[in-house]
Formats: structure tokens, sequence, C-alpha cells
């Protein structure tokens, strides 16, 4: 049996650390992944501490959801092994899950004795309350618990918040409507009311996925956020598999530290962009960019754009100068209709099946070398679909379309892949089926010409294009919403590439 005590030879972080596998040992993967609960790894917590500034002699702190208290024990280490005066700490922590808190106590019952070791005082809450409903009201100014005139706020929060969506009807998504878009997801609420309980110039650290930077469903979050938050400092890992490789987590990750701003921002201030292959960081590389280059707007959206290069500031440059976008030029974003599992009984195996009344299905397969290919026999999937009053609205009329994944991966070398799917090359049917997890460019009212789609697939497959994609887009899902978002250049420029591409093939 491990002993709770903290070890003599152990560092705080090091005896959290050893708590938090204490507890997974006793606990299922998939009952912790419900609760959206994965832990930080020591490096990360370090890299994430060390974002702080630690200056004061008096701080408050806070950390929304503690675990067994990582993140919480890095800071300390941070003051223990950098503050050369003594400093009194005020720390609130919440935590829900009930069989975790006797693990945190102890961790915070040695970090006082620790820390006084050093000559530092430290006073600390455990509030075992849904952090969100509880402090909803510092946004929504809702009279709650009586502390609406007597806001506590902080100097520091620092989280690894839980991950899952919620409903629109969920209490958390009812007590911050303002913020909701969409199907809202917890990590972002917890964001917001950290930056709102940050005092003036107070400090907020996190690690999220990416998806709020771009996502359709964050829209309203980000506007809000930027207009109460700086970005100071975010960082990037190259790969998304090795940052919570121990919890089976594949969602693109970011850390940020943004300062309370009150609306005041000043766009040539720096933003210190890092990145590093994984939570090693033993391959940092850095770069300082103008906050206005980070702030990005198109669609009438504001999206957080994250330049890692010179080369990708330049792209930014290049590319925003084109005055328009996706729906300015009468093109619209669509997803594949056909979900396979919900019209079993239509889909078609076999050419060598009754052929009358079937139609081709499209899927991600049949992309070879940015072009389609059909049929193709993959995976014992369907490779055609039939066309039936039950299918009528799963289909698209015939015409001139471009086609692209609607799914990929940080890893593969493009995000981009567009294939142009025309008219003449279906000749023989009168509609197409398109398996949900491809896109489609189309032109609203009306039908794209062959110059067009050749055009608009030819801008989104140059290098240049993905690049700038790269940047904008915050997950491995191509959505509809930062396709719109993205810079195209003159209809008549477009019908020109498109003219060009088909001389050349």
């Amino acid at each position: 049996m491990q002993t709770l005590k903290k070890l003599k030879e152990e560092s705080l972080l090091d005896y959290s650390f050893r708590l938090s596998n204490i507890y997974k040992e006793n606990q299922q993967k998939d009952v912790r992944k419900g609760k959206g609960q994965f832990f930080t790894a020591p490096n990360i917590a370090k890299f994430m501490a060390s974002l702080a500034n630690i200056e004061k002699q008096e701080i408050r702190i806070l950390d929304p959801g503690a675990g067994t208290g990582i993140l919480t024990a890095a800071i300390f280490d941070l003051i223990i092994n950098n503050s050369k005066n003594p400093m009194k700490i005020y720390l609130d922590v919440y935590e829900t899950d009930k069989s975790i808190i006797s693990l945190l106590n102890s961790f915070l019952l040695e970090s006082k004795r620790e820390l006084s070791n050093h000559n530092h005082y430290l006073s600390f809450n455990i509030y075992d309350k849904d952090f969100v409903i509880t402090n909803s009201y510092y946004i929504e100014g809702t009279l709650k618990n009586g502390l609406f005139n007597n806001k506590r706020l902080y100097d520091i929060v620092i989280s690894n918040p839980p991950y899952f969506k919620l409903s629109k009807n969920s209490p958390e998504a009812i007590s911050l409507i303002s913020l909701v878009n969409g199907q809202p997801n917890i990590y972002a609420f917890f964001m917001a009311i950290s930056a709102a309980m940050l005092n003036n110039e107070g400090q907020m650290i996190f690690i999220t996925p990416r998806s709020f930077c771009s996502g359709l469903y964050y829209s309203k979050f980000r506007k809000w956020f930027v207009n109460h938050v700086m970005l100071s400092n975010i960082h990037l890992f190259s790969s998304r598999k090795n940052v919570f490789s121990n919890e089976d987590v594949l969602q693109e990750n970011i850390i940020i530290k943004g300062i309370k701003n009150n609306g005041e921002i000043n766009p040539n201030n720096l933003v210190k962009i890092t990145t590093s292959e994984d939570d090693t960081f033993i391959d940092l590389e850095s770069i300082e960019v103008p906050y206005s280059k980070i702030i990005y707007k198109r669609n009438g959206d504001l999206y957080i754009f994250i330049p890692t290069s010179e080369l990708d500031l330049e792209i930014f440059e290049s590319l925003n100068k084109f005055p328009h976008i996706m729906k300015h030029l009468n093109f619209g974003v669509s997803t594949g209709p056909v979900v396979p599992f919900r019209t079993k009984e239509n889909l078609i195996y076999s050419l060598k099946e009754n052929t009358e009344n079937i139609v081709p299905l499209l899927w991600m397969h049949n992309f070879v070398n940015f072009e389609l290919t059909w049929p193709v026999f993959k995976n014992g999937n369907a490779i055609a679909i039939k066309k039936n009053e039950d299918t009528r609205g799963l289909l698209i009329k015939k015409g001139n379309y471009v086609i692209l994944k609607r799914f990929g991966s940080k890893e593969q070398k493009r995000r981009l892949q567009a294939a142009v799917l025309l008219e003449e090359d279906f000749k023989d049917f009168s509609c197409i089926g398109l398996e949900n997890r491809l896109n489609y460019i189309h032109k609203k009212n009306g039908n794209l010409t062959k110059e067009e789609a050749l055009g608009i697939a030819t801008i989104l497959n140059l290098n240049i294009t993905d690049l700038f994609f790269r940047m904008l887009n915050g997950h491995t899902q191509i959505n509809a919403n930062e396709l719109n978002a993205l810079p195209l250049p003159a209809l008549n420029k477009i019908i020109e590439i498109g003219r060009i591409t088909n001389e050349n093939n």
C-alpha cells in the first residue's frame, strides 16, 4: 500500500502526481473519461507554471478543476525555488469528485507544511461544488450565494479543465446562455468564468483543446473572451498524440496565458508563440507576433489565428489581401447528406446487383491524388445508393462541385484536400450521393461552371492555402465555418485560374 504522505525526496509536483496515479489505479479509465477528467503530465505542469508571474508578496490563486493539485503543485514548487521573500498565498480549489478530495486535502496539508519550511504562508479552501454553476454570476450578473457585491478576484488562475460536450438545456449552458452557440463544451465555460474572476492584470494559464480558436460553437465565447483577456503566450504541440498519451486523448491541445485587460488592447503588444514536438519541450521554438496578427476577422466572426514562423506571417499577409470569402462570391459549403447507417436498406455494394435507379456514393477513400475515382471497393463499404423517395433528400443533383475531405489529422502532410466533381464525368447519372465525411462547395441559387470549380479546387490545393488553413483551423475536422472564412481572390481571377488548370490537364 502506497503511503499518502509526501516522501522526503519528493517535490510537491512529484507528490501530487503520485497521488494522481494512486487515484487512477482505483478508477476505471472509462469512468474518468466520462467526467472529462484527464490528468496533467508533470512536464506540462512545470511549463505552465513557468509562465506565471509570482512577484507579489501576497498572491491569490484559483485552480477550478484541481484533481490531486498537480498544477497548483507546479506553482508552489516555482515559489519555493524562485521566490526570495516570504509570500502569503491564498488558494481556492474546486473539485467535485468525492473520491479524489481526500487526496487533494492530503496534498494541500503537505504543501502548507513544505511552504512553511521555506517561510511562506498558505491558506486554502476546497470547494466540492460545481465551478461553473456556482460562479456563473461573475458573467451573467445573477445574484447567487449573496456574493454578487463581494466578488473574490484572483492573481493567477491555472487549470486543465474537464472536457465534454453539454446539451443546450444543461444547467451549465442555461447559467451561461450569453456564451452558448450550438452545442457547448464545458471547458470553454471554465475559461470564461476564470477570466471574469481575475483581478486587474490577473493571469490565467490553461491547457485546453484548440477548438475554441475557430470552432463555430465557440463564436460567442471568442468574442467575449478577447474583449476581457489579452493573450500573451500560446504554446502548440507539433504532435497531438503525446500530450495526454497515457489518457488516450487525441484532441489537439494548446497552452495559453492571458492577462485581464478590461477591453483595453494595444494591437502592437507582442504575443509569444512557442512550439514543441511533445511534452518534453526539448525542441522548444518561439516567435513573437503582434497581437493584431492573431485576431482574424472574417465572415462576421472572430478567429484566433496562430502563426508559428516568419513564413506563416508572410502567408497571412499575402492571403489576407484577397478581398473575398465564399459567401461574398455566392459560394456555399455543405456537408455530405448520406449517413450510411441511417439508410442501410438503400445501400448498394456490388455493380452486379440490379443497377436500375442507383447512383454513385462517394466516400473519403474515393480521393486518389486530388482526383475522384469511382467505383472504389474498400473495407466492405457501399459503392452506390438507391435513388427513390426515401433517398430524395440525401442526393445532390448532377452538376459541378468541389469536394473536400471533412476529416484529416494533424500529422497528415495536408489538412485541405480538394477534388472536382464534374457533371461530364458522371453524365450517366442524374444525381450523386456524398457520404457525411465529405464537404462540398456549390453555388447558391445556381451551378458552378467548370472553370469556377477547377479554380476553387486549385486555390484550396495550394500549399500556401493549406498552411493558412492550419493556422486557422483548431481541430482535425474541416468545417464549413473555417472554409467560409478563407480569403479568396476576385471571381474573374478564380475563373482564370480554373481556365489555366483546365488547359494544363
